[in-house]
């Protein structure tokens, strides 16, 4: 292969793309008792086809070529990752949502995508800190007619 030719292993090269796009965690921030992932990645207007064949890969000499110099760079449509779970498969979609209330999003989605009929097979779960979210309130339906009962009995 022609990555070969440079000295670079399609390992190498894949690293500095997923970086390039994904993000690579480069150390911490801390801010009082917090503390924060710091991340460096391409701005998201720069992370297009071309500008992605462009991207500067470092040589072991020292030197610099493009990605494209090594690799044909172009969109196709695939699975990102595909992982099993209990021996199917199973797709993680992921969302940052921002400007809005995590319980009203998920409430809109359920609503958008129970208008779709999955095939045989397909399930969706949602996860995450809408999870976390439903797992409060399905613990403060407990907890909070248990303390008001609790308040009458004792007053």
């Amino acid at each position: 292969p022609l990555a070969a030719q440079y000295g670079l292993s399609a390992k190498a090269i894949q690293d500095i793309v997923a970086a390039s796009v994904g993000g690579q965690n480069v150390g911490q921030i801390l801010q009082g008792d917090r503390r924060f992932d710091f991340e460096i990645r391409l701005e998201d207007q720069q992370r297009t086809i071309q500008n992605l064949a462009q991207l500067p890969i470092q040589l072991p000499n020292g030197g610099l070529i493009q990605l494209q110099d090594v690799a044909k760079v172009e969109r196709t449509s695939g699975l990102n990752q595909v992982g099993r779970e209990n021996g199917k498969r199973r797709v993680i979609i992921t969302a940052n949502v921002e400007g809005r209330d995590l319980g009203s999003f998920v409430q809109e989605l359920r609503t958008t995508l129970a208008k779709e009929q999955l095939p045989a097979g397909y399930w969706l779960e949602y996860g995450g800190q809408f999870e976390n979210l439903a797992s409060a309130a399905a613990r403060m339906k407990i907890v909070v007619p248990l303390a008001l009962a609790l308040i009458f009995i004792l007053l």
